[in-house]
């Protein structure tokens, strides 16, 4: 077979650059592709979530935020999660803290740390109550006394296991209930069932 013209093998060493050129577009513009169609997944999952999860979509803390001093805000009626949630807050987080009760779709104050409702600092989980959440997210999740009183609190609010001593202490926040005319006294009464938990479940260290 006769040698192939100059002319015509330039030509073929031009069209394979220019496929070898199309593919490696091709490679770039399929990464490129890629990165952006996982970039609107992501973002699709963190509206969705937000919109079907709210309790899980939590007011974010800033960075070296102090928890000192701060006003600390719920919403009412107040029960077992919250009432333990104030009641550590008060005795573990920030002994000087402002307690606000915000009626329901009521905003907190400005610069306030809200916990245990929906979008707030401190919100339940699908595995744990507000109260559990602040344990694990101040670093007291490893306070045995602490961690027993929110299994309690998770059996009053959200079943699952039965814990033995769940039943009294819900007689106790009940009556506590009803002899409060107002939230201070209904936390007074409460943090006392606390309290005594705690002393009962606090082992000292040898």
């Amino acid at each position: 077979m006769p040698p192939s013209p100059p002319g015509h093998r330039a030509a073929t060493r031009g069209r394979a650059d220019l496929t070898e050129r199309l593919r490696s577009w091709d490679v770039v513009a399929s990464g490129r592709a890629l990165l952006w169609l996982a970039g609107v997944c992501a973002c699709l999952l963190l509206v969705t979530g937000w919109l079907l999860f709210p309790a899980h979509a939590k007011a974010p803390l800033g960075p070296g935020e102090t928890l000192l001093r701060r006003t600390w805000a719920t919403r009412k009626p107040l029960w077992a999660d919250r009432l333990a949630c104030a009641w550590l807050i008060r005795r573990f987080v920030d002994a000087e803290a402002t307690l606000v009760w915000l009626e329901k779709g009521e905003a907190p104050p400005p610069g306030a740390l809200a916990y245990a409702y929906e979008g707030a600092h401190f919100a339940a989980s699908e595995a744990r109550v507000s109260y559990q959440e602040m344990l694990h997210r101040l670093g007291l999740a490893a306070n045995p006394a602490l961690a027993k009183i929110g299994g309690i609190v998770h059996s009053l609010e959200m079943r699952g296991q039965p814990v033995p001593e769940a039943a009294g202490v819900q007689t106790l926040l009940q009556g506590a209930q009803r002899r409060s005319a107002s939230e201070r006294e209904l936390l007074g009464e409460a943090e006392k069932t606390f309290d005594l938990l705690y002393e009962a479940y606090y082992v000292p260290r040898k």
